[in-house]
């Protein structure tokens, strides 16, 4: 009898294991079903007022990517040109070519840079000697503000976007019939996934518009005073030239006979 114990015993286990085995993914499945909802799932039981927030949220994020491309395409413009018109101007400057320098500020429509200096070049008259620019002038205020506002346009929507669409998420979240199969909210997910990369543009663009501006402020002052200098020292060599001239033909011509 002692020598059937052991053989007895291990066929139970083995009967056992089978019978838990065959349970097992049973459990697992059915668990799985009854406590995590598929994604149509839980659309299917979303409310009236979580399919308006949810169609609200995805109307922001086209928002989100329409004025975020339009934006990022300005300003890379912006940064492009502004370094294109820089190193011209330095160029022409370098050489003694100060007309160069001015005429170069139409190629470059888009540069804040070129049109600060093209504005604060055009409150002088050609007649009269260029003084030069600084930070008082009205001109060049007028000129970095109006630059300002136009590379700025439109990024205040990308920080409401930002700030708003969490919001609207939590609200939906927050309903008395929000709250199917224990899984996370839908709206306030997708609110989080449109506010997360809304605050990076907003923040990013507008640390690239600052920078633009500085740099802009900081070298149209200097590009101008070069060419206010050169212009003058120009002015001054043609009337050099000129009272030169006159003494010149004074002293060839002959004296009048009485």
């Amino acid at each position: 009898m002692s020598r059937s114990k052991p053989p007895v015993i291990c066929a139970n286990l083995i009967s056992a294991i089978l019978i838990l085995a065959n349970c097992a993914p049973a459990v697992a499945t059915t668990g799985r079903f009854s406590e995590d909802p598929t994604m149509w799932e839980s659309i299917e039981r979303l409310t009236v007022d979580q399919l308006i927030g949810t169609m609200t949220l995805l109307g922001l994020l086209v928002i989100l990517v329409t004025v975020g491309l339009a934006r990022c395409h300005a300003i890379y413009a912006a940064v492009k040109q502004s370094r294109a018109y820089e190193s011209m101007a330095l160029t022409a400057l370098f050489y003694n070519r100060a007309e160069e320098a001015v005429t170069a500020c139409a190629l470059f429509p888009k540069s804040p840079l070129a049109r600060v200096v093209a504005a604060s070049l055009e409150s002088f008259s050609d007649c009269s000697p260029i003084a030069s620019i600084n930070p008082s002038n009205p001109a060049f205020q007028r000129a970095v503000v109006a630059q300002s506002i136009m590379l700025k346009r439109r990024l205040w929507i990308l920080g409401t976007i930002g700030w708003s669409s969490p919001a609207i998420g939590l609200v939906c979240a927050l309903t008395t019939s929000s709250h199917y199969g224990g899984g996370p909210p839908i709206t306030f997910c997708l609110g989080l996934l449109i506010a997360i990369p809304a605050v990076w543009l907003h923040r990013g663009l507008t640390g690239e518009v600052e920078t633009l501006l500085f740099e802009a402020d900081r070298m149209s002052l200097s590009i101008v005073d070069q060419i206010s200098e050169q212009e003058n020292q120009s002015r001054v060599r043609i009337q050099d030239r000129s009272i030169l001239t006159r003494s010149l033909h004074f002293a060839a011509s002959p004296p009048a006979v009485e």
